[in-house]
């Protein structure tokens, strides 16, 4: 970089200026001789040769001040671009170098024609002081300006290097900075991205349990639908298959008499009478021949203990779809009822007349078992029975 240049590129100047001084001095300091000739000539190249190693010390210095300047611009920076572009914009090597080159040239200069003018003065000496008062003074004044370069240039040196070294290190700072935030940035992506995949595998995780739950819950929802069905038409196809007449009567009751107490057999059979009698009594009457199940005293009396009789007048369950409801397991709920078909007298006497004849022999043989058991004979059903759970009536 330019500013580690520096130190090395003011020494090279320091020793040309001290160099192109040496040769200045050699001249003026032989005030002993006289030459008419020359003098003015002689005298002006001094001058200019004078302000021309002052210009060049001032442009030394001024090239050191920037390189200071630049140096605290970039110790003050908050922002690492800002602080690297005005690094950059420090003065560059090439301008020391050009320096140099022009003070090499000014001294070669100078030595040829001060050489040239020594070699056409005259050999006389007189006692007459070859400069007077102005000279003089310019002579002093050179001899302060390169005694002050002297004395400066050291400590622009110093200076210098401080600067450089401080702007090295600050910018060795920015650097280290950025470099971590990078690495801080990258490792809270990389984590970030991390986080991500763990999320989306988890999801995806979640999503397959999910699917494979609701693909068991579907075939297990599948299985009880089949199994609800299976069981609905087995049930069907017990009501249908069971014997009729007085010989099903008899084993329905049997069967009554396993899975109730004496107490509840009478009450059973009592309603069971009830309901072939009321039967014979409006053998026209659609609405006694459908039996709601979920009568909650239909329950409570009957069904919980079976309904084998009803199956062996001719009762048969059948099964209808609640639309919109739903059981707990959520299968469709279904309502169940006994249904009892009266065919067509007008179409087929003789079939009615069998069902007819059946349902007589159903509801004599179910009132003499009731009787035989000690059941309270029932009021008939005069009016036609509710078949909903709010009512009492079957």
């Amino acid at each position: 970089m330019a500013t580690e240049m520096m130190p090395a590129q003011v020494s090279i100047l320091q020793e040309r200026m001290k160099g192109a001084q040496s040769s200045l001095n050699k001249f003026i300091n032989r005030r002993d001789e006289v030459d008419s000739v020359t003098d003015k000539s002689f005298l002006e190249k001094i001058a200019r040769y004078t302000e021309a190693f002052e210009s060049a010390s001032r442009k030394v210095v001024e090239f050191h001040d920037k390189q200071m300047r630049a140096s605290q611009v970039l110790n003050g920076a908050s922002d690492s671009t800002e602080t690297i572009d005005k690094i950059q914009a420090q003065p560059t090597e090439e301008e020391g170098v050009e320096e140099g080159r022009r003070l090499q040239e000014l001294e070669v200069t100078a030595a040829k024609e001060l050489a040239e003018l020594e070699a056409t003065r005259t050999q006389h000496v007189v006692e007459v002081k070859r400069y007077g008062a102005a000279m003089c003074s310019r002579i002093a004044n050179l001899e302060e300006v390169q005694g002050q370069i002297l004395v400066e240039f050291p400590k622009v040196i110093e200076q210098s290097e401080r600067r450089a070294h401080e702007a090295q290190v600050a910018l060795e700072l920015i650097e280290k900075q950025k470099a971590e935030e990078a690495k801080v940035i990258e490792e809270k992506t990389r984590a970030e991205a991390e986080a991500v995949r763990v999320q989306q595998e988890a999801q995806e995780e979640i999503r397959k349990q999910q699917e494979e739950y609701e693909q068991k819950l579907k075939r297990e929802k599948l299985e009880s639908e089949k199994d609800a069905l299976e069981t609905r038409q087995n049930a069907e196809q017990f009501a249908t298959e069971w014997p009729k007449g007085e010989r099903g009567v008899v084993e329905a009751v049997d069967l009554l008499r396993t899975r109730a107490n004496e107490d509840e057999l009478k009450v059973a059979l009592s309603g069971l009478a009830a309901i072939l009698e009321a039967l014979i009594s409006h053998p026209d009457d659609e609405s006694r021949r459908t039996i709601n199940t979920q009568n909650e005293k239909f329950q409570l009396d009957i069904a919980r203990f079976g309904t084998e009789v009803l199956f062996a007048a001719g009762f048969k369950l059948k099964h209808t779809r609640c639309e919109g409801e739903y059981e707990d397991n959520g299968l469709a709920k279904f309502a169940t009822r006994l249904v009892l078909r009266e065919p067509d007298p007008f179409s087929d006497i003789d079939q009615w007349t069998i069902w007819f004849d059946n349902l007589k022999a159903c509801s004599v043989t179910a009132s003499r078992l009731a009787s035989e058991v000690g059941a309270k004979a029932m009021k008939p059903l005069e009016a036609p029975p509710t078949w909903a759970n709010k009512g009492k009536a079957y």
